[in-house]
Parts: structure tokens; sequence; C-alpha cells
């Protein structure tokens, strides 16, 4: 028998590092899950920090456009008469502005869209502009003749229950044939102050003119004493019966005084030809801070669209 009475165990160590292995293994696929989804987020991350950059630069192009084009309507003319289209590039992207005019106010409406990388932004403005007109009367006859005189037989206060012969409202002022009483005029206008400028602002719309039958506009810078004939308009070239035509005519070298007045002559051959003629409005230009622009806060009222 032997003296030594020891119980030796044999262990399978074989399940072990299996179980080290397994769990070794779910580690790293833990840590690279981990990691994957850092790094996507970190892309995620740049990506939109990237579109975020370009956005407000695409806000911040936008606004050099517009305050480009605010610049132009103060030191242009030809912006303040014609709003052109603008277009520029500027820094990483570029600017397209478009401007529109209403001008009773002298208040334009500035639309700029700023792109960079393909991203758009567009915002919109409005600023007023000193023009250097001032307006000196405006009729729409709605009541009566207002600042205007009826001429006679030939010049009627015409007014419909459905404004036919009205560009706006009910009423117009009415000539007809070709006599002495087919005229409309104002009165004495006080206009020395003003430099040597007017402008005639009108709608009208002509019916039963016969070919080249045509009205006139006219001035007078001696109370009515004479008056001159500025422009004309005749059927068939310069309008159509039954169609309403916008007018703008500005009148030039005559020297204005206070007893200027402005007259409308129809020139036709009888009382079936008709010009019915609305929403007058004259004007009178001083160079006196013309061209100064009144954009209150401009970076911080315009308005995304």
């Amino acid at each position: 028998m032997s003296i030594f009475n020891t119980k030796y165990e044999i262990r399978d160590t074989r399940y072990e590092k299996g179980a080290v292995l397994l769990f070794t293994l779910m580690v790293m696929i833990t840590l690279i899950s981990v990691v994957g989804a850092y790094l996507g987020f970190v892309q995620h991350s740049t990506k939109s920090t990237g579109a975020q950059i370009t956005d407000s630069k695409a806000i911040y192009v936008a606004e050099a456009g517009l305050q480009r084009y605010v610049y132009f309507l103060k030191t242009d003319q030809d912006y303040r008469d014609d709003c052109p289209d603008l277009s520029e590039n500027f820094g990483d992207g570029n600017y397209s502005v478009q401007a529109s005019l209403d001008q009773p106010t002298n208040t334009y409406t500035i639309t700029s869209t700023g792109t960079v990388g393909g991203l758009s932004r567009t915002i919109e403005q409005t600023v007023t502009v000193d023009s250097g007109w001032t307006e000196i009367i405006y009729d729409e006859f709605e009541s009566d003749f207002g600042n205007w005189t009826d001429g006679g037989d030939d010049c009627l206060h015409y007014t419909h229950p459905q404004g036919t012969h009205a560009h706006q409202g009910n009423a117009a002022v009415n000539l007809q044939a070709n006599t002495d009483t087919s005229v409309v005029t104002t009165g004495d206008l006080s206009l020395s102050a003003y430099d040597d400028e007017v402008k005639v602002n009108f709608w009208y719309k002509a019916v039963g003119m016969d070919s080249n039958e045509d009205f006139w506009l006219q001035i007078s810078t001696n109370g009515g004493g004479d008056y001159t004939t500025v422009q004309s308009w005749a059927e068939g070239t310069d309008f159509q019966n039954g169609t309403f035509y916008e007018e703008s005519v500005t009148i030039t070298g005559y020297s204005l005084t206070d007893q200027t007045r402005i007259r409308f002559r129809c020139d036709a051959s009888n009382n079936g030809d008709d010009v019915y003629i609305d929403e007058i409005r004259v004007l009178a230009y001083s160079d006196d801070g013309a061209g100064e622009v009144t954009v209150e806060n401009v970076v911080d009222t315009w308005q995304e669209l």
C-alpha cells in the first residue's frame, strides 16, 4: 500500500478557452459597433454642419445681392426707372436679384436669391426711393371731375354700375368728336418751384374711333392762353378700340410757371368716337434729394421667402 493517498483532478480546459474566446469576440463586436456608430455620427454631424454652413452662406450671399441692388437704386437712375435684373458671382456662390416698382409710392420690392454649392435661399426687402417726383394731383373721377375742368358738351363724366369703360371703379372722363368742347383741363398748377419736367400717368380706352383718329396731351404755361401738343395717340398705330392702355409721358423743355395747365383733347369725327381716360396722375420733378433711398434696417427687416 502506498504511503501517499493523493487524488489528482484532471481538468479539461478546452471549454474554458472556448468561453474566453466567445467573450472576446462579443467584446470586439461591441467595440466595432460602438466605433462604427460613432464614426457614422461624426460623418453625419460633419455633413450636417457642412450643410448648415452652406445654408448660412447662401443667406449671406442673398443679402449681399440685396445690398448691391439698394446701392444701384441710390446711384443709378436706370435702376430706379427700369428695375433691371442683377446677377453676379459673390464669394463661393452667386446672387440673382429682381425688383418691381410701385410707382405711386416709389416703393421697390427687391427679391434676392443666393446660391452656394447648389443650395439656394431667397429673401425679400421693400425700400422707398426719393425719385425726385412729387405728386401734384391725382384723380379717379368716381364722384366728379376732381382737379379737372369739364370742357363742355363733348366732355362727359362717364359713369356705369359695372364701370365698363372705367379702368378702375365706375367712372372716367369721356371725350368725343372734335370740337372746342372735346377737352378736359386742369386748373393752374403751381409748378414754378420745380425743375422743368412734368410727368402725366394715366389709363385710357377708346371705343368707336376710326382708323388714324386720335387724341392729344397738351401743355400750357400761361394759364391756358395757348397750348402745345406734346404727344398724340392714333387708332391703328398706338391703340386698338376696346382695350385698356397705360401711359406715362414726361414733358420737358418748358419753363414751368404757377399757371401751368395740362389738357387732353379728342381729335375724332363725331359723337360715336370716344376716348375714356381714368386714373390721371400729374407729377413734377425736383432734383433736391433725388436718388435718396429711405431704407430702414435693411439687414434686420428682410423677409425670407
